[in-house]
């Protein structure tokens, strides 16, 4: 077996396709030393940690209704509900199903705490509106006086996948007592790659990442799937999606072969791109993007030698 690390970018609904990948680096005998991801990213991140295979990861998303993620009380049931949850809770869904989830999957390995992960280690970013900056979980914790070995996994990663407005922001004190809304780390920086790779230090280990490109299509006889693009949750729902979708892979354009250790995967589906927020999102759909994960990382790895990586690096 080999090691690696891996970063994976962030994609809301589209996470599934990071199964198909961790499928693919397992086939060719790689296991994980370190990983990072945000928002969905650090969903696949996470269960890596806690010692999910590719398979189980897989299994766990593809039986997933994302619909339920899209949780409200009873005052949301209607246009007016939404515009109240925004005001009280500066989001229109509630993260406490999402949490529940992850909770109840991570049980399944005994994992609950970054002290528990079985791997080297794990990371996953955060972005913090009061201070306008990115937080690295567990690294950052201590801002807050929380020993991170006590910090829900799942606690981390609802922080991560927060997206703004859409859903109500995770919120931590620090130690003066001052309150942090903290959203989800794609609004910083989609792709945390620079966690595990400062284009500096000669590497021990293959560093890949994952990431998801769009197909490039112009077809105006294509209709949209928002049925009423007034509503406010559709309204929000474009805004913010197309925000995290369009973001760039930041600190990774500063790595030196970066390009060919680079996991790329279409999100491109039936001539149509499936958006972060498609919650709506077909078994089809999601089935296609998971082999669209797979197919990227077989072309990757069939090409990919370490020696040559690590020369491009130093060049």
């Amino acid at each position: 077996m080999a090691l690696c690390d891996i970063a994976f970018m962030g994609g809301g609904v589209r996470g599934i396709a990071l199964a198909g990948a961790i499928i693919e680096l397992e086939k060719k005998g790689y296991t994980f030393r370190n990983v990072a991801g945000v928002s969905a990213g650090a969903i696949a991140a996470c269960l890596v940690a806690a010692g999910f295979s590719g398979l189980e990861i897989e299994n766990e998303l593809s039986n997933l209704d994302y619909n339920k993620f899209k949780s409200k009380d009873y005052r949301a049931l209607t246009i007016l509900g939404d515009y109240i949850n925004l005001r009280r809770d500066f989001g229109v869904y509630s993260a406490d199903y999402f949490e529940n989830w992850l909770y109840s999957v991570l049980r399944k390995k005994s994992v609950y705490t970054f002290s528990d992960i079985k791997i080297n280690s794990l990371k996953v970013t955060v972005a913090d509106i009061e201070n306008k900056r990115l937080l690295v979980f567990p690294d950052d914790l201590y801002l807050f006086g929380i020993d991170y070995k006590n910090f829900s996994l799942a606690k981390a990663v609802r922080a991560s996948m927060s997206i703004p407005l859409f859903y109500e922001p995770f919120r931590l004190k620090d130690k003066s007592g001052t309150e942090h809304i903290l959203v989800d780390g794609g609004i910083f920086c989609n792709y945390p790659i620079w966690l595990l790779d400062d284009g500096c230090k000669k590497p021990e280990v293959p560093i890949f990442g994952a990431v998801f490109e769009e197909g490039d299509f112009d077809n105006p006889k294509r209709k949209s799937n928002n049925k009423n693009p007034y509503k406010l949750v559709d309204y929000i729902k474009k805004i913010i999606g197309a925000a995290l979708d369009a973001s760039g892979h930041g600190y990774a354009r500063i790595v030196k072969g970066n390009d060919y250790r680079t996991i790329k995967i279409s999100v491109a589906v039936d001539n149509k791109n499936i958006n972060s927020t498609d919650f709506d999102i077909s078994k089809k759909d999601s089935a296609a993007l998971f082999e669209n994960g797979k197919t990227a990382t077989k072309n990757l790895l069939g090409s990919f030698d370490f020696d040559k990586w690590a020369k491009l690096r130093s060049e």
